[in-house]
C-alpha cells in the first residue's frame, strides 16, 4: 500500500480530494456547456416534417429565392 509520510499525511489526503473534486467540477461544467440549446419535442417534430417535405419536393419545383 502507499506509504504516507509520518509528518502531516493530511496534506496528501487533502490534495487527493481536491484533485477528485476538481475533476468532477470540470466534468459538470463541460456537460452543462455541451447541453446548450436543445429543441423541444414539438420543435424537433416540426423541423423533421419540414425536412421530409423538402426532400420529397423535386429540386426543379423548389422556390429557394
Amino acid at each position: 500500500m502507499i506509504e504516507l509520510p509520518k509528518k502531516r499525511p493530511w496534506i496528501l489526503i487533502a490534495l487527493f480530494y481536491l484533485v477528485i473534486i476538481g475533476g468532477w467540477v470540470t466534468f459538470i461544467m463541460l456537460a452543462k456547456n455541451h447541453s446548450g440549446n436543445k429543441r423541444s419535442a414539438e420543435e424537433s417534430e416540426a423541423l423533421l416534417k419540414k425536412q421530409q417535405e423538402e426532400a420529397a419536393t423535386p429540386a426543379e419545383n423548389r422556390n429557394d429565392d
